[in-house]
């Protein structure tokens, strides 16, 4: 074993190290190519635009929301229901994003109820899964849709037992989207105490992964600018061995990648991450380190501070620790277990996203105001008021674009260099309430009327 000095931001950070193990593909930051593939220094204008008939649908049917994407494609759902609630109607329908070509007719989903009683999923590289509840006392079933989403076909509906995310029913068990409902996702069926299911072409249960029955939630209705993860944690059984409290598979086939921790040491906290994923692990009379392994549950590389607990956080771009110094300092790290930046941080708990190569620390006790560190020379930027918790739209890496929230449909754009406004859209120019979303590496303006794409001004 080496113990070495790392110098970042100015910080001395002792560790030890071993000799690496498997190979990974270790990207600092967010790849540029999965950005804004335009300059958002200037304001963008309308492209195409889509408005409800223009997209298919019945009159006074508004034009939805997104669930899934691929590189050139935007899968939307929406739905109407009479005042009694008695006939509730979803269509589901595709958009390419470049040309605004409608790729298929909306499909009709006679049932389908709606957020928070339903929603559609995308389950893997073009299919969607659609679930609705049912409604007992309206005499509505709970019913299931499989979309091929290539053809536009329905290719199984049938009533189910599969409940939405987030509700459990009876049966203590619910889908989970692995991913970002912007870009693909993969789902599983989390049942509590039992373990985790996969799901399959006629919405059924398939490959089955005992466990605990929790999985982490990886950020589903976040806006992430990365690849979907194809790796998922759940807790362990009761009856599992303390050593190794959580389990890793494959979101795609059930695999279970969990490794056998070295001997004499502890696991204590995972995390997932771009590239694979880490174990917190303790050995006896000694301080907490990490080990990292890669997506396909080989071992890559060990990190270890010699004075200072480490604990993982969960951070989707990149690993990341909280060391527990005198000032406690945030670790950003490689996906191959090397130091990137250590950041000083006054308190614990705080929010933070990664954009293209710059780290945003949300301010302790402020109203959503960050701090910009630069991932590759660890120089600090000044603290702006950026809306990055849950309005991020996206970047071209250089300007950062938020939605105005719950409280406001302006979309802002912003320099994170100085603060400065470099545009905004407001609700009065579009006449209805507006969001604005990355789409691959487009922008989708949509109002409850319209779908409309921004290019950049020439």
């Amino acid at each position: 074993m080496v113990v070495i000095a790392v110098v970042a931001a100015g910080i001395v950070v002792w560790r030890s190290t071993r000799e690496a193990g498997a190979h990974v593909d270790a990207t600092i930051g967010t790849p540029h190519d999965l950005l804004v593939s335009f300059s958002l220094r200037q304001r963008p204008v309308p492209g195409w635009r889509l408005n409800a008939a223009d997209i298919g649908l019945p009159p006074d049917v508004p034009v939805g929301t997104l669930f899934a994407s691929t590189a050139d494609s935007a899968y939307f759902i929406t739905t109407h229901r009479d005042e009694q609630g008695l006939s509730p109607v979803g269509w589901l329908y595709g958009v390419e994003t470049s040309t605004g070509k409608v790729l298929f007719p909306p499909i009709e989903l006679a049932g389908f109820r709606g957020y928070p009683h339903g929603e559609c999923y995308g389950n893997g590289p073009g299919v969607a899964l659609c679930v609705t509840g049912g409604d007992v006392d309206r005499g509505l079933p709970k019913l299931a849709w499989v979309v091929d989403l290539g053809s536009g076909q329905v290719t199984y509906t049938g009533q189910t037992d599969l409940n939405v995310q987030g509700d459990r029913g009876t049966a203590r068990q619910s889908l989970m989207a692995v991913g970002s409902y912007r870009a693909e996702t993969r789902l599983v069926v989390a049942r509590e105490g039992v373990g985790v299911y996969g799901v399959g072409p006629h919405a059924e249960q398939t490959w089955f992964v005992p466990g605990g029955g929790n999985i982490f939630d990886p950020g589903y209705r976040q806006s992430s600018d990365i690849p979907a993860t194809t790796i998922a944690m759940q807790n362990a059984a009761r009856d599992a061995p303390p050593e190794s409290p959580y389990r890793m598979f494959s979101v795609i086939d059930g695999t279970d990648l969990t490794p056998t921790p070295p001997e004499g040491t502890r696991i204590r906290k995972s995390l997932v991450y771009n590239g694979g994923f880490a174990y917190s692990f303790r050995e006896p009379g000694k301080r907490d380190g990490l080990l990292f392994y890669n997506t396909a549950g080989e071992f890559v590389a060990r990190y270890q501070d010699e004075n200072h607990d480490l604990t993982p956080i969960e951070n989707s771009v990149m690993p990341m620790a909280l060391l527990r110094a005198n000032p406690a300092q945030w670790l950003v790290l490689s996906a191959a277990g090397e130091l990137v930046q250590s950041i000083p941080t006054t308190a614990a708990g705080v929010y933070f996203r990664i954009i293209g190569t710059k780290f945003y620390l949300n301010q302790p006790g402020t109203d959503d105001r960050w701090q910009q560190w630069d991932l590759n020379t660890g120089a600090s930027g000044p603290v702006c008021q950026l809306g990055l918790s849950y309005d991020y739209v996206g970047s071209d890496g250089s300007i950062v674009v938020v939605n105005g929230g719950l409280q406001s449909s302006t979309v802002r754009a912003v320099d994170p260099s100085t603060c400065a406004t470099a545009w905004e859209i407001t609700e009065q120019e579009s006449g209805r309430q507006l969001r604005l979303q990355q789409v691959g590496t487009e922008l989708i303006q949509s109002t409850r009327d319209e779908l409309t794409q921004l290019r950049p001004a020439q």
